[in-house]
């Protein structure tokens, strides 16, 4: 059997970004870019929806970039003409990243190069026999299976993986324009990174409580996070520049929090209230969830 490693991540984008329209092309780079800033990879590239770097062994960083709905760890089998040894190799691939699962299975094949002699259906009878043979302990199964093979079949070669992991989705952080946010506890924390996870860049008002959880939110953000001397500051630079102010509240008390802040320098601005709805409960189990991710790729 061949010794064949993991030589790809294939990224998959979220679906909101393919919804942009025209502007698709533009979120995409913006989410290239903040992959190779996040992750420290070059050779990050695009190719039908999909994005690819080479397999690195920190994969886990990409858990904190918004914008990527999976990724797969592959391995990739290229050829310049399908020949019976080629598909043998894909077959070879397929049982060696199977062999030591237990329970059921499924085959997802994309088969973006028509050409391909087999169609997808074909492809998965095909390998679906050869990993029933190999592996006495895995059964075939079509519908909530324990695991997943993909085989994503291009006119530049295969791909072939066997999980997907899940990412945060979202856009990509620091496209949609800019707001502020003065970080009091954990519900600012959880509003800051929803407002990041639909593309805005955050400005945070400087004290003590953001210096807390400054390098917990900086691992969800591409480029060094930016402070001003407070939400007053803020306005005065937008009016400066002829922007309307965007400022993001926790949701707790809105209405006394947005008389507080809303002086009479700042009647114009935008309040923003991701979390407004939700309970106690809900942001700290959110904010558990946003450390522990924090903190395995730290």
């Amino acid at each position: 059997m061949l010794n064949r490693q993991y030589s790809h991540i294939l990224c998959r984008v979220a679906s909101e970004i393919f919804l942009k329209g025209k502007n698709q092309r533009q979120f995409t780079s913006k989410l290239v870019a903040n992959i190779k800033i996040q992750t420290g990879q070059e050779k990050v590239y695009t190719q039908r929806g999909r994005i690819l770097l080479p397999f690195f062994k920190e994969h886990h960083k990409l858990q904190l970039v918004f914008g990527i709905q999976t990724y797969s760890p592959a391995v990739f089998i290229e050829t310049n003409n399908v020949t019976e040894e080629y598909l043998e190799e894909i077959q070879t691939i397929a049982i060696k990243l199977m062999q030591k699962s237990e329970g059921t299975f499924h085959i997802q094949t994309k088969r973006s190069d028509k050409t391909f002699p087999l169609t997808s259906v074909q492809v998965n009878h095909k390998m679906g026999e050869q990993i029933e043979a190999s592996n006495k302990d895995i059964t075939f199964k079509l519908k909530s299976p324990d695991h997943i093979l993909g085989i994503e079949i291009t006119q530049k070669g295969t791909f072939v993986y066997n999980q997907q992991i899940k990412c945060e989705g979202g856009l990509p952080a620091g496209k949609e324009g800019e707001a502020v946010i003065e970080i009091k506890d954990e519900r600012e924390v959880i509003a800051a990174l929803l407002m990041m996870k639909r593309g805005v860049e955050i400005k945070f008002v400087k004290n003590q409580s953001f210096t807390n959880y400054q390098e917990l939110i900086q691992n969800f953000f591409p480029k060094k996070l930016k402070t001003v001397p407070s939400v007053e500051v803020y306005q005065e630079n937008c009016n400066n520049q002829k922007n309307q102010p965007c400022i993001v509240v926790d949701g707790k008390d809105i209405e006394t929090r947005a008389e507080g802040i809303l002086t009479d320098q700042i009647q114009n601005a935008m309040i923003l209230s991701p979390i407004v709805a939700w309970t106690k409960g809900q942001v700290m189990k959110e904010f558990q969830r946003y450390k522990n991710l924090s903190e395995i790729n730290s």
